[in-house]
């Protein structure tokens, strides 16, 4: 992270006072292709045990505010947007007899957050290719896994992630942009099974849609 800033500052530095800066208004959507992980746990002392399951993301939606700047070869792109998400986990059997319960029982985690990014690269004719990190700072959080036997929940203020995309100028107004987004945090983050953190070694992955438009 730390080589990517230095080098997002020597990007700046290279666009010059001369290039076209735009403000504009940006609407996405977000859709989760992350590997279903399931994962069983056993309370020792008191001789309990589940299995539980991380079944999958909501589509992640926001609107926001956007700052274009580009030059002849090079652009940055600042974004603000409120965004709303949620994943999904599968209560799927309950003693340790391991017996499948079938339905399993759902349970959801809802967020609403404010996410930053600043996506900077090369522009060659109408196409865009960027890189960028994003910090979320969460507002709101409701969630219900934790009414669990032995599950807690323990809400952080922020996460972070990283994206790649390509991008399309229809005009100088109306830019399109397709990233892939994946977080850095776990998919259990903030779960805590008798006190250990829940892990399902997998993180959250998105194919993200944008539309933007600048004035």
């Amino acid at each position: 992270m730390r080589h990517y800033i230095t080098a997002l500052a020597l990007l700046c530095l290279a666009i010059n006072l001369q290039a076209q800066t735009q403000f504009g208004i940006k609407t996405f959507a977000g859709y989760s292709y992350t590997n279903e992980a399931n994962r069983e746990f056993i309370n020792a002392t008191e001789l309990r045990g589940m299995q539980i399951a991380y079944s999958g993301a909501e589509l992640k939606k926001g609107i926001g505010l956007s700052l274009h700047t580009q030059n002849s070869k090079l652009f940055i792109t600042a974004d603000a947007a409120y965004v709303t998400s949620g994943k999904t986990f599968t209560l799927q059997s309950n003693s340790l007899r391991r017996t499948i319960l079938d339905p399993g029982v759902t349970y959801t985690n809802k967020v609403t957050s404010i996410r930053g990014s600043v996506s900077a690269g090369l522009h060659y004719k109408k196409f865009k290719f960027g890189v960028s990190p994003e910090l979320s700072f969460i507002t709101s959080q409701q969630e219900d896994v934790s009414e669990l036997e032995d599950l807690s929940f323990n809400s952080r203020k922020y996460s972070t992630g990283f994206n790649f995309s390509i991008g399309y100028m229809l005009n100088n107004n109306i830019h399109i942009d397709l990233k892939h987004t994946y977080t850095f945090q776990d998919a259990g983050d903030g779960y805590k099974f008798v006190g250990e953190p829940v892990e399902f070694d997998t993180t959250e992955k998105y194919i993200e849609l944008s539309l933007g438009y600048f004035f």
